[in-house]
């Protein structure tokens, strides 16, 4: 099924489809879809241009720049805020892990065989 440019023009467009299948064994099968078209086609096909990245595929947008260019945008702000505040909480569990294991390891070995007794 298509919709003529002519058709879409005078959007919006709804109807229905309906399909039968009778297969030569078995039973046979009706499937139906509605359909709607909601924005009218475009007179003319657009001149293709490169696309421009969005924030959603992860690259910062350079429009979003202060004072032409020479600042920082409050999004590159908040990026560079949060990466310097993971940053540093990679560096905190690092410090604790080696603290914790020069600890364990200047306390010297347990003796295992030896256990506590209930009785006592």
């Amino acid at each position: 099924m298509t919709a003529t440019p002519a058709a879409q023009r005078q959007a919006p467009l709804a109807g229905a489809v309906v399909g039968r299948l009778d297969p030569r064994n078995g039973r046979s099968r009706q499937v139906q879809m509605s359909f709607r078209i909601n924005a009218a086609a475009a007179l003319s096909t657009p001149p293709v241009a490169t696309p421009a990245p969005t924030g959603s595929q992860g690259v910062l947008a350079a429009g979003g720049q202060a004072s032409g260019g020479r600042g920082l945008s409050s999004v590159q702000r908040t990026a560079v805020t949060l990466i310097t505040v993971s940053g540093l909480l990679v560096v905190l569990a690092l410090v604790l892990a080696t603290a914790s294991l020069r600890r364990r390891m200047a306390a010297g070995p347990t003796d295992p065989t030896t256990a506590p007794t209930a009785a006592e």
